[in-house]
């Protein structure tokens, strides 16, 4: 009787080992052996990127999530063999989702990330900040407010306000990342508060205070012009298109190398070749040309990404 036991013991251990699989496909996540991930979070100008924040997803679960270090750098170990979401997060910065990324068993990966646009619609900021996250003040007034109004034409409720000091000098902030080649995007209105010979605009490919290029927009036209050593030339410009008061628009353009594309609401309105400054920063200006007159405009939803063009 004894030995009718021992044997249906050992009988029934043998069908239980041939039942339970050896994990041995390099995508079961059960397999013993682990994957690795590693790699450099940059930001859009290409420099390293510290404090990005990683996320390994699998249906729809957080499985594992890192920060990157000092240096862009960061890695994930023991990692279960399958294929996942990588979304990487990053403050003002448009989250970046890679997937499928296969990670099978035993496999030690490195995936270089890259944040190529960033985006300010200012709701994180507190009302009252002068510098929100990524801006210096050069001239001028500038604070964080809140205006609810008009929620279908800009994200609500903050917005960048700038307003002109008792001088005709622009008033600027400047985003103080530069950029070579780039596409970005902003909407501003003109407050009603402003006087009668109100200008606003972008400062774009910033070098100095002396030498920029000017995206202007007063009631009557749109122009460019490239500052040099504070000599304005005029590039192009538009006088069918009038602006009015207390009104969103929307001022875009593309800049690769010495081509300039500039477009008011989605549309083109002039191409410009010149090649006076080929990077430089981003910033939103402003001004009145008769004091002690004043100009005060909302700027929200501002949209810059790089673009990395092939030669």
């Amino acid at each position: 009787m004894k030995k009718l036991l021992l044997f249906l013991l050992i009988i029934s251990f043998v069908i239980l080992a041939c039942l339970e699989p050896e994990h041995d496909n390099p995508y079961d996540p059960q397999n013993p052996d682990k994957a690795y991930l590693r790699g450099i979070t940059y930001k859009h100008n290409l420099t390293a990127f510290p404090g990005a924040l990683i996320k390994l997803i699998r249906n729809d679960e957080i499985i594992k999530e890192v920060e990157s270090d000092n240096n862009g750098w960061y890695e994930i170990d023991e990692i279960d063999p399958g294929i996942y979401a990588i979304l990487a997060e990053a403050g003002y910065y448009t989250p970046v989702q890679i997937f499928p990324e296969s990670l099978p068993a035993d496999s030690y990966d490195t995936l270089d990330i890259l944040f190529p646009e960033i985006f300010f619609d200012f709701e994180n900021e507190s009302a009252g900040i002068i510098e929100p996250h990524g801006f210096n003040v050069i001239w001028g007034n500038w604070i964080v407010i809140s205006d609810p109004a008009q929620p279908g034409a800009h994200s609500v409720p903050n917005v960048y306000n700038g307003t002109t000091l008792m001088s005709s000098e622009l008033a600027i902030a400047l985003f103080n990342e530069p950029v070579k080649d780039f596409w970005f995007e902003i909407k501003l209105k003109i407050l009603d508060s402003s006087d009668e010979d109100w200008e606003t605009g972008v400062v774009l490919r910033y070098q100095d205070e002396h030498n920029f290029y000017l995206l202007l927009i007063a009631a009557d036209k749109i122009a460019l012009f490239k500052i040099i050593n504070n000599n304005w030339h005029l590039l192009a410009e538009n006088t069918s298109i009038n602006f009015s008061k207390d009104n969103w628009y929307s001022l875009g353009a593309d800049f690769r190398g010495g081509h300039i594309n500039v477009s008011l609401n989605q549309s083109s309105v002039f191409d410009v070749q010149d090649d006076s400054f080929l990077d430089g920063a981003i910033g939103l200006w402003l001004r009145n040309l008769e004091l002690p007159n004043i100009t005060s405009v909302n700027f929200d939803d501002i949209a810059i990404r790089a673009l990395f063009i092939s030669n």
